[in-house]
């Protein structure tokens, strides 16, 4: 049989034959394993800019609220709301008609204790010292006037008493100058007519004493303590007679007194009463005269004694002191009127004005606000886990809800609050941002979106941070390695805002790592 009818005979065997030949060699190729697939991501040099985002609030750079340190009644109002200040403007006035007489007052003081100082320095002249000699004379002759009306108003006393005592006591009294005198009328109460007995014995020995004391007023020097004696005179009287016009009172008729004798005893005692009042007012204003007059003759030599004297150096001293402290009180004074004067302590606009003349003004509580025209600042508040990247100075770049995103202002950290606060259970920090330019658009209250440029490499060595494989605080990489996947550590530096993340070691520029399957 030839080769060509053998195929022919055998054609359909044939091909079923090759095509299960085939389908063997196809099933054996499908089931060997097949190379994984991997995603990579190159190392490549980049610019990394980190950046930290917070959400603040727009406020003057300068904002205050004025008060009175004293209260007092408004006199003038120099501002209202929306008027543009300059620092040192009067804003509002309170009275000080008070405190300016009191100034005027202490600047005389000033004057003087300073004039003082200068004649102590100097020295008093003659003339100076003649007209305090004068007055020193002056001084003695009105001592011995009043000690002579002293003296005349001691006698006069014992004589209006002795005519009390005779023309008027004795009336109702028998055998009145002897130890034993008796009451002419009976009182209800027998202790009070055995008093009255007794105290008129009493006043017998009195006068004579006070008669023998008065005899030497004139003759020899006279002690000014007698008018102590001579009111302890007049006080006896005085109880004698009071304590007869209560027995009075009482008494009836009865033998030879008469209710028309009752009632003489009784106008004289009150004539008497009246008398003796008299006295010892007047003893009491001579006495007080004599004392005045004493003192200022002490003044008086004191005062002649100093001019007459040199200056002790300790007495200028003292006499320094004296005008420091004139001085002093005056400033304190001033330093009062100047707290009746609300000055703008910065140069903005009127947002708050209270005040009215007339009014009434508290101390301590705010009356007018100002906000400065210019250099706004926003304050923000920073997590905690992002205030260690933020330094002081670092820019930022600013949009305003009220302008969108492509309105983008400048500004920079001008200060970070060292102290934390707490947000919703979370530790911040306040940060406030400052313009760097002034913008009319930018307006207090305004919602202010910053992204703070925190930190900035250029040309280094970078790889996309979902790439990086964090383990027990080491980070590592996945490369392959003949068909293996092995993990490699590296060195990270400065995380950027845009995902990447620079490559400080263990990789070289352009190197392949495997992205990660998990990722």
């Amino acid at each position: 049989m030839t080769k060509q009818s053998f195929f022919k005979k055998h054609k359909v065997a044939i091909i079923i034959f090759a095509l299960f030949v085939a389908a063997i060699i196809f099933g054996a190729y499908s089931m060997r394993p097949k190379a994984p697939a991997y995603e990579f991501a190159k190392v490549e040099r980049k610019t990394i800019v980190q950046e930290v985002s917070v959400t603040g609030r727009v406020k003057p750079a300068e904002d205050v609220s004025l008060a009175f340190q004293s209260g007092g009644r408004v006199s003038n109002t120099y501002v209202k709301v929306g008027d543009t200040v300059l620092a040192g403007d009067v804003l509002v006035e309170l009275q000080k008609a008070d405190l300016l007489a009191n100034l005027q007052q202490a600047n005389a003081r000033v004057d003087a204790e300073v004039s003082r100082l200068k004649q102590l320095r100097e020295g008093t002249r003659k003339e100076e010292v003649d007209v305090q000699k004068v007055r020193v004379s002056n001084a003695e002759a009105s001592y011995a006037n009043v000690k002579n009306n002293l003296i005349t108003v001691i006698e006069d006393s014992y004589t209006k008493v002795d005519d009390v005592v005779r023309n008027k006591i004795d009336r109702f009294f028998l055998n009145p100058r002897t130890q034993s005198p008796q009451l002419l009328f009976t009182p209800n109460d027998i202790q009070a007519q055995i008093s009255l007995e007794n105290g008129r014995s009493a006043i017998e020995t009195m006068l004579t004493a006070w008669k023998s004391e008065n005899s030497g007023l004139r003759t020899g020097s006279f002690d000014p303590s007698t008018s102590i004696s001579v009111k302890s005179h007049l006080v006896q009287i005085k109880d004698f007679l009071d304590r007869s016009a209560i027995a009075l009172t009482s008494a009836t008729p009865s033998g030879s007194v008469t209710q028309t004798m009752i009632d003489g005893y009784k106008t004289d005692v009150s004539a008497g009463r009246v008398t003796v009042n008299a006295a010892l007012s007047s003893l009491e204003s001579a006495t007080d005269a004599l004392s005045s007059a004493s003192s200022n003759i002490d003044l008086e030599r004191s005062a002649l004694a100093l001019k007459e004297a040199p200056a002790l150096p300790e007495s200028i001293t003292a006499q320094i002191a004296v005008v420091d402290q004139m001085q002093a009180n005056a400033r304190s004074i001033e330093a009062d009127i100047q707290k009746t004067i609300l000055r703008a302590p910065i140069s903005g606009i009127i947002t708050q004005q209270d005040a009215k003349a007339g009014e009434i003004v508290s101390p301590s509580v705010p009356i007018i606000s100002i906000i400065s025209k210019s250099k706004f600042q926003i304050e923000a508040f920073v997590p905690e886990a992002d205030i260690a990247k933020i330094s002081l100075g670092d820019n930022a770049s600013v949009t305003l809800d009220a302008y969108g995103d492509a309105v983008v202002f400048s500004a920079a950290v001008v200060s970070v609050d060292p102290a934390e606060t707490i947000i919703e259970g979370v530790a911040t920090y306040k940060m406030v941002f400052r313009f760097n330019e002034d913008d009319p658009r930018i307006k207090p209250g305004m919602t202010a979106n910053v992204d703070i440029r925190t930190a900035k490499k250029e040309g280094v060595l970078a790889l996309p941070q979902r790439v990086l494989i964090r383990k027990d605080k080491e980070t590592f990489v996945q490369i392959l390695e003949s068909d293996v996947v092995k993990e490699i550590p590296v060195t990270i530096g400065l995380r950027g805002s845009d995902g990447y993340t620079e490559i400080l070691s263990g990789l070289n520029d352009s190197q392949q790592v495997v992205v990660p399957k998990n990722i």
